[in-house]
């Protein structure tokens, strides 16, 4: 539950997410209920809220599935919505309001419109494309709708014809039937007469904004966060180190802001605040990132044809990769790669966290003479091969070669067992690691990071390697995202 449910559709994702977010609350543990922020407006699984709407039209990643899991989804996104609204933060308005959209999207089919856009499209996982909008369970409406009406109609004053209709459809909204997915009674809990002063659930001085994240432009790092309830300005704040001191860099009306006093290559530490009448909040949650996106003599490209555009964004200790493409032994390869000069001796560990997005994900460490697809290469590829289940692969550690003549052979593959894998799927972490001694290449394999296993070796013989990096490839038409710690 810790690393959420990226394997499956959306909407085991969205309950992972809520259970972890309660847990936070409950426990108030600032930790846990953050972990959950940051998953809900930047996780990589189906059931992140731009993942499971998946378009500003408001379609839903399980449309296409079925009614009943459509409405399951986006009914636990919005109880996380209001959860995060107690604690001062204003999830319902992410992304333009995403949640909304698709609310007022899915409602409108079941209240019987064929009208809907609908758009075809893969899943995170690769598992999962539907052609068209399905018609099983429409029409059954879920008690999801008198919470979300009452947000953002009587709260907001904003316009949600298909919601209001649903939910007068349904009043006196019931228990969460079938099975007790949803709390249900939302008449009951969530009804406003008339929109009513908003009184924050505490001083603005003890509350905080949430859900930092940066992303890397050129010239310049890019921040946002979720909006802080009685904000009227946000303080950005950067450091150099985790500890500090943190300075003031700008100020930001809304929940976006740009900086362009960087160097490339550099690691900065951020932190934010909200300012209102009563004061000053606590600072968020810091975030970190390099001027530019990686560190130092670091650089990433795709290589070969690759169907979507990769990239990497690296942190204090963690690279965060998006890559596309195929390696596959029948195909030409093309993949994402992130890497640095190879030094005569020198050695690289990979340690793979839970979970990548795409269910058919190959990643690890690669030497490369060159760039050029045909270039010789040696790779140590955490990689499935699919079993008698398509839920279930098995997965491997694979050690192969290429001349760059279009031929590669595989060295070594050892399967990979608990606890880095469960019922054929990544749930835990594993670490590889290559060496380099002359010509020697060296590939291990290691259960904890510090006990090694050898997997294979072999000799370098077609000219002088000169790139060590991470290589990527989703295998699916949709990318992945794989988050890796690099030593």
């Amino acid at each position: 539950m810790a690393e959420f449910a990226p394997f499956a559709n959306g909407n085991w994702d969205g309950a992972a997410l809520k259970t972890v977010m309660a847990i936070g609350i409950y426990c108030n543990n600032r930790g846990i209920f953050e972990r959950a922020i940051r998953y809900y407006v930047n996780g990589w699984g189906n059931g992140s809220l731009t993942n499971y709407i998946i378009n500003d039209q408001g379609q839903v990643q399980e449309t296409g599935r079925d009614q009943a899991h459509s409405q399951l989804g986006i009914g636990m996104l919005a109880e996380c919505s209001e959860m995060a609204w107690h604690q001062g933060l204003d999830l319902y308005s992410y992304a333009g309001n995403r949640l909304l959209k698709g609310f007022e999207y899915t409602a409108r089919y079941n209240l019987g419109d064929n009208g809907i856009p609908y758009t075809p499209a893969i899943d995170r996982t690769g598992k999962y494309l539907h052609q068209r909008p399905s018609e099983i369970a429409r029409g059954n409406l879920r008690a999801v709708y008198e919470q979300v009406y009452n947000h953002y109609v009587k709260r907001m004053g904003l316009n949600a014809p298909y919601i209001a209709r649903a939910a007068e459809k349904l009043r006196p909204e019931g228990p969460g039937n079938p099975g007790a997915d949803h709390p249900g009674y939302g008449t009951l809990f969530y009804t406003i007469d008339s929109p009513a002063a908003q009184h924050l659930p505490a001083p603005i001085t003890m509350l905080s904004p949430a859900g930092l994240q940066l992303e890397a432009k050129p010239g310049s790092n890019l921040l946002s966060w979720v909006r802080m309830r009685g904000a009227t300005a946000y303080k950005v704040k950067r450091a150099e180190k985790r500890e500090g001191p943190f300075v003031t860099i700008g100020v930001a009306e809304e929940n976006i802001f740009s900086d362009s006093g960087i160097k490339n290559g550099k690691l900065y530490y951020y932190t934010v605040t909200g300012t209102g009448n009563n004061g000053e909040s606590l600072p968020s949650f810091p975030v970190s990132g390099y001027g530019g996106g990686l560190p130092r003599d670091w650089h990433n490209i795709d290589i070969g044809s690759v169907n979507k555009p990769g990239y990497a964004l690296a942190g204090e200790d963690i690279f965060r990769i998006e890559a596309g493409g195929m390696l596959k032994d029948s195909l030409p390869p093309a993949f994402n790669y992130t890497y640095r000069k190879l030094k005569k001796n020198d050695e690289m560990i990979m340690e793979l966290y839970p979970q990548p997005s795409s269910q058919f994900t190959a990643v690890g460490p690669m030497v490369r003479a060159d760039l050029r697809e045909a270039s010789p290469f040696l790779a140590l590829l955490i990689r499935p091969v699919v079993a008698k289940e398509l839920e279930a692969p098995n997965w491997f550690a694979e050690l192969s070669q290429g001349s760059g003549a279009g031929t590669s052979a595989i060295i070594s593959r050892q399967a990979l067992a608990a606890p880095a894998v469960t019922n054929g799927r990544l749930t835990g972490r594993y670490w590889i690691k290559i060496t380099r001694k002359g010509n020697l290449l060296t590939g291990w394999g290691s259960d904890d990071g510090h006990s090694w296993r050898q997997l294979g070796e072999s000799r370098w013989t077609t000219g002088a390697p000169l790139l060590l990096g991470i290589a990527a490839a989703s295998n699916i038409a949709n990318t992945t995202t794989v988050r890796v710690a690099v030593k």
